[in-house]
């Protein structure tokens, strides 16, 4: 069983052999954080073929920025940030305005549940009427700020301490909690006052 220190080094040395260009270490970095980079994207673009497009070119930029990565940050987090910033260049390029991801994760409080819970139709029905809340919630998620949406997206679908939020977004974790806060308020505004036969 390795001790914290041999981790340390073991780290260092990855990372070391990251920088010098070491093919297999890539290979590796890329194995442990495809899933959730991939799932990272897929929740911002919320189209299957975008996200790989898009998590494809976040590992080509960490393969390309690698030597400057300072280690002031953990390398998961620094990979986040590159993520996201790839990922508003690329709703920026395709226009989109299917963005995001899942009403009920976003809306999961117990204040908001009626929210987003209130039908006793048959499944059928159900998952129709759940599509078309997604839909809705798109043209919702385009009536707030960028920073709102990458903060709720962040924390409350991919589920990121705000901690890690905040270094991702480079602000601090009192001003990723106002976004989230703000967010969700004109989130339930804009779907109450333009669409609340749906909810």
């Amino acid at each position: 069983m390795q001790t914290a220190s041999e981790d340390i080094v073991d780290e260092e040395l990855f990372l070391k052999n990251l920088k010098a260009g070491d093919r297999n270490s890539f290979k590796k970095l890329v194995e442990e954080h495809q899933r959730i980079v991939f799932g990272l994207c897929f929740h911002f673009l919320h189209n299957k073929e975008d996200a790989e497009d898009a998590a494809q070119e976040v590992f080509l930029e960490v393969f390309r920025s690698i030597k400057k990565f300072k280690g002031d940050s953990k390398l998961s987090t620094w990979i986040f940030t590159i993520a996201s910033s790839k990922c508003i260049d690329f709703i920026r390029r395709k226009n989109r305005k299917k963005r995001f991801g899942s009403i009920k994760k976003i809306f999961s409080t117990e204040e908001n549940k009626d929210l987003v819970d209130r039908s006793s139709f048959s499944s059928s029905l159900e998952k129709f009427e759940m599509e078309e809340r997604k839909k809705i919630f798109y043209v919702a998620m385009d009536h707030i700020s960028e920073s709102q949406r990458v903060a709720i997206t962040l924390s409350k679908i991919d589920g990121l301490k705000n901690k890690e939020v905040a270094e991702i977004m480079g602000t601090s974790v009192s001003a990723v909690e106002s976004h989230i806060f703000k967010g969700k308020q004109k989130l339930k505004e804009f779907l109450l006052k333009n669409y609340n036969k749906y909810f």
